[in-house]
């Protein structure tokens, strides 16, 4: 599958910050291979939730971590955080730390 995403996602991650701002705590959430790995592989996509193989591949991506849940473009209403990691095919080959904008 091509990629689906309509813009960058750290433009749109950096725009739902500013969105939020006022709103409470909101973190970037970053998400990449951890070395020697350097795609991040499947990632399960609403709203099918079938395993898709972007292409080209994802070597990293950006979310927001905000109020307990992740909003990315596809999950613009946020999602628990162990349940956004469970959409990825190696959430164990994967690094997921938040940092401050």
């Amino acid at each position: 599958m091509s990629d689906s995403r309509s813009v960058d996602c750290e433009f749109w991650a950096r725009r739902e910050m500013r969105r939020l701002a006022g709103k409470g705590a909101a973190q970037l959430l970053e998400i990449r291979p951890k070395p020697p790995y350097r795609v991040l592989g499947g990632v399960r996509l609403p709203p099918t939730g079938e395993m898709s193989y972007p292409h080209p591949p994802w070597h990293y991506h950006i979310a927001v971590y905000a109020g307990g849940l992740v909003r990315d473009e596809f999950y613009p209403d946020g999602i628990p955080l162990h349940q956004y990691r469970e959409n990825f095919e190696h959430q164990d080959a994967i690094d997921f730390t938040l940092r401050d904008a």
